[in-house]
C-alpha cells in the first residue's frame, strides 16, 4: 500500500462519526471510538468550511489527536534499532521533526473526507498491551480492516502504530529509514525529514 492510500485512510481516523470524548480511565476502544467522534464535529463544522479555515481546522483536529497518540514511541520503533546509537539530543530532535512531518501529512488533506463508514470490531487488551481492531468503509463500499496498537502509558492509552491491510504505518517509515541509513550518516535523514517539514511549510 503506497504512502497516498496509508494518507487518506489515517486521515479518516478523524472522519467518523461515533460517541464522546474519552472518559479518564477509557478502555483503547473507547479512546479510538471517541477520537474519531471528536474529529467529524470538527469536519463536519459549518463554521470551519472553507480554505481560510484550513490551518484552523488542520489546528483542532491536532489538539485531539496529540494526546491520542504516543509519538515518542511511534519514532523510536520507526528508527529501529537505529535510536540506539543516537545520542539524547539527536533522539529528540528526531522525535519533533517526525512528529511534525506525520502532523502535516495526516492532517494536510481535511478537504478530502468524502464520506463513508465504520465499524468497530473488539479491542485485544493484554497487561499493558492493546489492539483496537476495526473496518473502515469507503465512499465506494470498499471494506478497509484498520488495526491500532495501543500501550497504556502515563495513566491513558495511547496508540503508536496503525495497521492498514496488514501494512505498518511504523513498519513502513522504518524500512524508509533503514534505506537511507544504509548508505548515509544519521544527518542525511535529518536534513531529508527537514526538507520535507519545511516542503509543507510552503
Amino acid at each position: 500500500m503506497n504512502i497516498k492510500k496509508i494518507t487518506f485512510l489515517l486521515l479518516l481516523l478523524t472522519a467518523f462519526p461515533l460517541s464522546q470524548s474519552p472518559a479518564q480511565g477509557a478502555g483503547p476502544g473507547e479512546v479510538v471510538v471517541a477520537t474519531i467522534d471528536r474529529g467529524i464535529k470538527i469536519l463536519e463544522d459549518p463554521s470551519l468550511q472553507g480554505f481560510d479555515r484550513y490551518q484552523e481546522r488542520k489546528d483542532m483536529l491536532w489538539s485531539i489527536l496529540m494526546p491520542v497518540f504516543d509519538f515518542e514511541t511511534t519514532s523510536k520503533r520507526a528508527l529501529g534499532h537505529h535510536w540506539q546509537d543516537r545520542t539524547e539530543k539527536e533522539r529528540k530532535e528526531f522525535v519533533s521533526v517526525f512528529t511534525n512531518v506525520l502532523r502535516d501529512i495526516y492532517l494536510g488533506k481535511t478537504d478530502s473526507y468524502s464520506g463513508g463508514g465504520f465499524i468497530y470490531i473488539r479491542e485485544v487488551v493484554k497487561e499493558n498491551r492493546g489492539k483496537v481492531q476495526t473496518n473502515f468503509i469507503t465512499s465506494n463500499n470498499k471494506k478497509v480492516v484498520v488495526d491500532f496498537s495501543m500501550h497504556y502509558v502515563q495513566g491513558a492509552w495511547k496508540v503508536y502504530d496503525i495497521t492498514i491491510e496488514g501494512v505498518s504505518m511504523v513498519g513502513n517509515y522504518r524500512n524508509q529509514f533503514n534505506a537511507i541509513l544504509a548508505k548515509s550518516p544519521f544527518e542525511d535523514l535529518m536534513k531529508k525529514l527537514y526538507e520535507k517539514r519545511d516542503e509543507f511549510a510552503q
